[in-house]
């Protein structure tokens, strides 16, 4: 059997901190990186083939979709990356 040591908690007010610091910049990444509505056109029509082929080889629904929402963000030019000035310590 596999244990796991359980992270050092952390106190509501840093709690509390994070997790606004984290909502303003997911607004502020909504409203910066939406796509347009011709950025979804385009997104539909390249990924109908991707998506055919994840369905041909079974995979669920759920994962297509998902998958679609982070190769949009690919496309957007999103690196999937933090900066060390943005990561919070926990």
């Amino acid at each position: 059997m596999q244990t796991y040591d359980m992270p050092t908690r952390i106190s509501p007010e840093q709690h509390g901190r994070a997790n606004q610091k984290m909502n303003n910049e997911t607004i502020h990444h909504v409203q910066n990186n939406s796509p347009s509505r011709r950025q979804e056109e385009n997104l539909d029509e390249g990924f109908s083939a991707i998506a055919a082929k994840m369905y041909a080889e079974g995979l669920p629904a759920a994962l297509v979709k998902t998958f679609r929402r982070y190769y949009a963000q690919l496309l957007a030019g999103e690196t999937g990356t933090i900066p060390s000035e943005q990561a919070l310590a926990v």
